[in-house]
């Protein structure tokens, strides 16, 4: 994934005309604002709220997320454990920089300076700043914007649009995997083996755990449809209620 955004990134700033260029128009049209300070509460995207706000999400994923315990019990020491939360966070600081910066669900001519940072699409915008593909209909939601955008600079690169496919595709199938993984093993430990009256073998609780992940990933299958069939609107109104 990381790979792909980089080649998004390069080739974007070579149409555009280099990265001065990509941050004076997203300046210009107020796309980023930097450290504001305002103390108000009812301003959703400030200084304060990002990094206390931050603060408290990441807390959450690092400290009591099930995916993230999982991984930490597979090391034998403590230390490990703190040393790969140490090498995760640099990671995941570089990718949310890069992906941010290559474009990621951004209306090309939508000027409110409150926007989430990570939701700008720098490059992106810059492209499209004098024509927005939604209004125009080339596309019709704002997640179409980023493959819209490979297409239009990259079709023409044999293999390029199918390796950043399954870029995105490998960022994606790890986390769902890992959260599969996850509800199999809370239910194994939390359910079934407390009810189950005799003791589990290990290899009977590796088939168990199986076809919870398989069960459960019908469910999300199902939970996808249901997804499909709403609208912009509804994300942003549950985002902002969130």
């Amino acid at each position: 994934m990381l790979t792909s955004s980089l080649a998004v990134v390069i080739l974007g700033e070579m149409t555009v005309g280099g990265s001065e260029r990509v941050f004076e128009r997203n300046f210009v049209s107020k796309r980023i604002e930097l450290f504001h300070l305002d103390p108000s509460i009812l301003v959703r995207h400030t200084f304060w709220s990002q990094v206390v706000g931050g603060y408290f999400t990441w807390m959450t994923i690092y400290g009591v997320n099930q995916t993230m315990i999982q991984r930490y019990l597979t090391v034998s020491k403590v230390k490990t454990a703190k040393q790969a939360i140490w090498l995760s966070g640099i990671a995941i600081t570089v990718i949310l920089s890069v992906v941010a910066y290559a474009g990621n669900q951004i209306s090309a001519n939508q000027r409110d300076p409150q926007i989430d940072g990570f939701n700008l699409g720098l490059v992106i915008y810059a492209h499209y700043e004098t024509c927005d593909p939604i209004k125009s209909g080339l596309v019709g939601t704002k997640d179409q914007l980023l493959p819209l955008f490979v297409m239009d600079l990259m079709s023409d690169i044999k293999g390029f649009p199918g390796f950043f496919v399954a870029g995105i595709f490998s960022g994606a199938l790890s986390t769902v995997s890992g959260g599969l993984n996850s509800l199999a093993a809370v239910t194994l430990e939390d359910f079934i083996k407390v009810f189950y009256k005799k003791e589990l073998d290990d290899a009977k609780a590796t088939r168990i755990s199986k076809f919870l992940a398989l069960g459960y990933g019908n469910e999300k299958e199902k939970f996808l449809e249901i997804i499909g069939w709403l609208n912009d609107q509804f994300f942003q109104e549950f985002s902002a209620i969130s």
